[in-house]
């Protein structure tokens, strides 16, 4: 996790989430022993434990010096951080900048998919089902609100999870979202279509030698403002398996350059899988999904990126749980 990235000094939205896929991924590392890991950590936080042969502190007031200093020391990096405010995207720059080896997608790529506007036009050309979708403006919201069509979801263009994510079922609820999330000094919100159905997600691994399904992960995702994810379960054998799947396949593959672990949201309608959102780094579904696989994960990760490399065979345990210890708990 890239400590001191946060902008307040209280505790991140998604830290209990990213700490989890942080812990998850280093035991992973851990367990195949190859490599010497280096943990960075926001010097703001209590001092963790972590398992990993060096937990360097990271300084708020000098963020990029410090991580670009840390990354100097390495020869590859693995960035865990959400596309909010573009996040995920910098910290990728900072180290090509550095000369350090990204294992995951390059800042290109990662700019592409995890533009919530602009992503779905795209998926939308190669044949991916996907949400009616306008970038608009805070004052605009209301009046642009009538090419999407109520009930709708409003999220920001750069966004992780459920994260400034609301439904609105008419005028009046939009307005309030709108007012809730403090929007109304904002350039653009995005305005999306809901689509009703079972929330899924799919765990890919793209390399050059192609892609590779890890597992199809159900979302207790529940409806509001802001949404809500609650966990769920990885690995699942679902009886839409095959067209979940295929959708999420052409999806990654409608984005060219992502690299590593993929992770593609959808909605199971009655009638078609609907690709959500296309996330280009690590996400929750890590913490369920390294049990639910008879494989290191993270190894499968450096070899899919540094390798170019994916298994031919990939066997399971069966499903199992995405929990983590949430803050209010």
């Amino acid at each position: 996790m890239t400590g001191g990235g946060r902008a307040s000094a209280g505790p991140a939205p998604l830290a209990a989430e990213a700490t989890a896929i942080l812990r998850a991924l280093l035991r992973d590392f851990s367990a195949w022993g190859r490599l010497r890991v280096v943990a960075t950590w926001d010097d703001r936080d209590p001092a963790p434990t972590l398992p990993a042969d060096e937990v360097v502190p990271i300084r708020a007031s000098s963020y990029r010096e410090d991580l670009a200093a840390v990354a100097r020391r390495c020869g590859a990096a693995l960035v865990v951080a959400p596309e909010t405010g573009g996040e995920l995207e910098r910290t990728t720059r900072l180290m090509e900048a550095v000369d350090v080896l990204v294992v995951g997608s390059p800042s290109w790529a990662v700019a592409a998919a995890a533009d919530k506007a602009r992503c779905p036009d795209r998926l939308a050309t190669a044949g991916v089902a996907c949400p009616r979708t306008v970038l608009t403006t805070p004052r605009g919201a209301v009046e642009d609100a009538r090419h999407v069509g109520y009930p709708l979801v409003m999220k920001p263009r750069f966004g992780a999870g459920c994260e400034r994510v609301a439904l609105a079922a008419d005028e009046d609820e939009l307005d309030a979202a709108l007012t809730a999330f403090g929007r109304r000094d904002e350039r653009e919100v995005v305005l999306q279509e809901y689509v009703r159905g079972e929330a899924v997600s799919v765990s890919l691994l793209a390399s050059d030698d192609g892609v590779l399904p890890l597992g199809v992960n159900t979302q207790d995702v529940r409806p509001g403002v802001p949404f809500e994810y609650r966990g769920g379960a990885a690995g699942v054998d679902h009886p839409r398996g095959k067209g979940i799947v295929a959708a999420a396949r052409v999806a990654v593959g409608a984005l060219p350059g992502l690299r590593g672990h993929v992770g593609v949201d959808l909605v199971v309608a009655p009638d078609r899988c609907v690709v959500i959102e296309v996330n280009p780094r690590l996400t929750t579904s890590y913490v369920g999904l390294r049990r639910a696989l008879r494989a290191n994960l993270a190894e499968l990760v450096w070899r899919a990126v540094v390798e170019g490399r994916l298994p031919r065979r990939l066997g399971t345990r069966g499903p199992a749980p995405i929990t983590w210890r949430r803050r209010d708990d």
